[in-house]
């Protein structure tokens, strides 16, 4: 079972779901195990707070470098899918840029095949990112630019010089599209979430051998429930940086979109006023 679901819900729907959970775990157990557990241990030994508290002392700093590591993990990797999506839209206007020096009809037909495939990885690629598909709706447009690439001759040195720059940069796009495509299938290994699960269960159960106010003891129950649901929403929505509501944007192919669409504006008037 997969709880990939809870990427098509809002922010505040994943976050109640995970703090009803953890804060019903730990407060349902207490209700139910606590009596039992301290009519056992607490009538031998009167010292067994002191005991349960250096005890849950040790578990939460253990707990608490792994839950880090993990958040650490995530968040670089986030990050890092966000720069593979940044490199990308680079190297396809590099190479829109460094096309332009070929003769005007290839060069023409592949800033058409840049733009087709820029708009196609916004409109078509990024919506099966969200859905946790392959994003491959792109992939004809991408050869496309290819095809028109190395069918092409070139005969002076000066086109030689500028189509091995173009097939290197489209060599460098294509890497940068191999990356993030099999970013979007990358999240945390199941044994890491098993730990920090099984991490959660021990440092909410410590607590029901304590014995104490009934009332302070839910409401302690309550705040370790918000942290610990806190920390783990965090996980949960950056875990898939390319699913849910947090997920990376196509901003940034927009963004270049957006230049290409300036410059050929610029282009054109600069044409009609000569």
């Amino acid at each position: 079972m997969d709880f990939f679901w809870l990427y098509d819900l809002s922010l505040w729907q994943v976050y109640s779901i995970i703090f009803i959970a953890f804060s019903s775990f730990s407060v349902f157990g207490y209700i139910l195990a606590n009596k039992p557990l301290t009519r056992y241990f607490h009538s031998k030994n009167i010292e067994v707070n002191d005991v349960i508290s250096h005890f849950t002392g040790i578990v939460g700093i253990f707990f608490g470098i792994l839950i880090g590591l993990v958040a650490v993990g995530v968040w670089e990797n986030y990050n890092g899918c966000q720069e593979k999506v940044d490199a990308e839209s680079g190297y396809a206007m590099s190479l829109y840029r460094d096309c332009s020096g070929l003769p005007f009809q290839v060069s023409r037909e592949i800033k058409n095949d840049i733009k087709n495939y820029l708009k196609n990885v916004i409109k078509k690629e990024w919506p099966q990112s969200k859905k946790g598909n392959i994003p491959i709706a792109a992939i004809d447009d991408f050869n496309k630019i290819q095809y028109d690439l190395v069918s092409f001759n070139p005969i002076t040195e000066r086109d030689k010089i500028i189509y091995k720059l173009c097939l290197d940069k489209f060599s460098t796009l294509a890497a940068a599209r191999r990356e993030r495509v099999y970013s979007t299938q990358n999240g945390l290994p199941p044994i890491v979430w098993a730990v920090t699960i099984i991490g959660c269960i021990v440092l909410i159960g410590i607590t029901w051998f304590f014995e104490t106010d009934a009332r302070l003891h839910i409401i302690m129950s309550l705040i370790v429930g918000i942290l610990l649901s806190t920390v783990i929403f965090m996980i949960v929505s950056l875990d898939w940086p390319f699913r849910g509501n947090l997920s990376i944007d196509t901003g940034a192919y927009k963004f270049t979109l957006d230049r290409i669409n300036e410059t050929e504006a610029k282009q054109n008037l600069f044409q009609l006023i000569k």
